[in-house]
């Protein structure tokens, strides 16, 4: 393990309410990087917490209590700098909002950014920081423009597709200043440099115009406790011929239009109808039309829909299964497929869900937008079993390199970078 990083920054990482940027956090503070985090809610205690099981139950997620339990993780004792208020505003605001009409929930959105930021310009005024690291957006209210004025180098980190991108081809709309993608993009155009994901996001920016050599790509870490848990121990010749052998296909996250939803349901619907026999499950937070139920009467029968459960359930559920299937439209790095393909499930995912992976070795690519790429790439599968459980344990070993250590000494190569010293350690 590498004890201290190269140079012994001072560095103010600035989120709310992401997951992903608490890992980040702790993976920096773990190697010696002097990190303080600007997050959201941070409760002491929070099974003990009345107000937070109160709000777990009014939006129908038991896992909320276990998020909030990892913004106490032991790496950031002292390095916590709690922001109630702006996640407040933020999240009832969107629950009301979004209900009205999508420009709505974008001053919903658009409100918390601004004043996150604006609460994060008071910390960096007294801590000395020489970098700020900020999840895209969340620099408005002046907390960037602060920290060019006062000589703090500024590393903004996005982790979907460009604004434009998001906007123009999942939104169906142009960029534009009452969307909060506008706030994002500010941001990004405003930072020294500008982290992404993976490479399929850099493109999205690269489409659009943005100087490439501003753009540092760094994939990324997962917990190596997910690696190589699913056990390949079944006889998986003949997998789905017979109701009693059928192909377990799952999706975990939120199974909404911009994660494809819509030809998930198309290919589930023409799925059901070939000679095979399958078992479909989505894990996460089902937004599914009106017009979608209709549509898709037998395939929203066929799919068991699962909300929010605790991880350890996710994962054993997961485990059951053999396909994990993801067809995301705008993605970056997907955690939870990047926890599937961990696993040793064999990943069928378009190449917007960001994972390293290459066709029919690791893992399996479809077209984006197509139920036909999607049932034509499963039917192939099922001709040679094998091949699903063989990508599988490939795509179990391409995964042991991406842990959060490997990740976090990449992000101080970019930390020496900013600050002049070119020999840093990314690779």
């Amino acid at each position: 393990m590498m004890n201290n990083p190269s140079k012994e920054y001072r560095v103010m990482i600035t989120t709310l309410g992401r997951s992903h940027f608490i890992q980040v956090a702790k993976s920096l503070a773990d190697v010696g990087v002097d990190v303080t985090l600007h997050q959201g809610w941070v409760v002491s205690a929070p099974r003990k917490s009345l107000l937070l099981r109160i709000v777990s139950r009014m939006i129908r997620r038991r896992s909320l209590i276990y998020g909030f339990e990892q913004r106490l993780d032991k790496s950031l004792i002292g390095r916590n700098k709690g922001d109630f208020l702006s996640e407040a505003l933020q999240t009832l605001s969107y629950l009301v909002l979004r209900r009205l009409t999508k420009r709505a929930a974008d001053i919903s959105m658009k409100v918390g950014m601004w004043l996150h930021g604006r609460r994060g310009v008071a910390i960096l005024k007294r801590g000395n920081y020489q970098i700020l690291h900020v999840r895209s957006g969340f620099g408005a209210g002046g907390l960037i423009d602060y920290a060019k004025r006062n000589g703090i180098k500024v590393l903004v980190d996005h982790s979907a597709g460009s604004p434009n991108f998001v906007s123009e081809k999942i939104r169906g709309e142009k960029l534009n200043t009452k969307s909060y993608w506008w706030t994002v993009q500010q941001d990004c155009d405003k930072a020294d440099l500008l982290m992404c994901d993976c490479d399929w996001v850099k493109h999205t920016f690269e489409m659009y115009g943005y100087p490439s050599e501003k753009i540092r790509v760094v994939c990324m870490g997962l917990n190596g406790k997910f690696n190589g848990l699913k056990r390949w121990t079944e006889d998986i010749l003949g997998l789905g011929t017979t109701p009693e052998r059928p192909c377990r296909i799952v999706f975990t996250g939120a199974f909404a239009p911009h994660k494809g939803n819509e030809y998930f349901l198309q290919a589930v619907d023409k799925l059901i109808k070939s000679d095979r026999f399958f078992e479909f499950l989505v894990i996460g937070q089902a937004s599914v039309s009106d017009d979608q139920k209709e549509k898709y009467k037998d395939a929203m029968s066929a799919i068991k829909f699962i909300s929010h459960i605790p991880q350890n359930e996710m994962v054993a559920r997961m485990l059951d299964s053999h396909i994990y299937l993801f067809p995301s439209l705008s993605e970056g790095c997907a955690k939870s497929a990047y926890e599937a393909m961990s696993m040793g499930l064999c990943v069928v995912v378009t190449k917007e869900t960001g994972l390293p992976l290459i066709d029919g070795v690791n893992g399996a690519l479809i077209e984006s937008r197509s139920a036909d790429s999607i049932v034509q790439k499963v039917l192939t599968l099922l001709e040679s079993p094998i091949k699903i459980r063989d990508m599988g344990l490939t795509g179990t070993d391409t995964m042991k390199k991406y842990t959060w250590e490997f990740y976090a000494k990449n992000v101080i190569g970019i930390y020496d970078e900013l600050m002049g010293d070119l020999s840093g350690n990314a690779k």
